[in-house]
């Protein structure tokens, strides 16, 4: 089976946009980015990580995308990217490539 096989569950990609709205402030409206896209999530509990030395997040699981796709981690001038699957949605912390045909994404479960 290839490793494409393995990915039996769709995903949203959605993308914080910044508009301004009449009163002036900014608020965050997500657009969609890619629908249908297979993928594998595997959740976790009460798991965390340290990419950097004192920063510590807390994760709800790993999602395996296809390589290729266009998903942004979280970073410090705003949020990044979220997944909807199977109607949970959770917030992209961290991604790498896993060989030629793999992402990784970290993932945090929002509310």
């Amino acid at each position: 089976m290839s490793t494409h096989g393995l990915l039996r569950q769709r995903a949203t990609i959605e993308r914080a946009t910044p508009e301004l709205q009449a009163t002036g402030e900014v608020q965050l409206t997500w657009v969609l980015v890619a629908s249908a896209v297979p993928c594998a999530l595997q959740l976790r509990a009460g798991c965390s990580a340290a990419d950097e030395p004192g920063l510590v997040t807390e994760l709800a699981g790993v999602a395996y995308l296809p390589s290729g796709m266009d998903i942004r981690p979280q970073t410090q001038g705003g949020p990044g990217d979220r997944l909807v699957v199977a109607g949970a949605i959770y917030r992209v912390v961290h991604v790498r490539a896993l060989g030629a045909h793999l992402l990784r994404a970290e993932v945090r479960r929002e509310a």
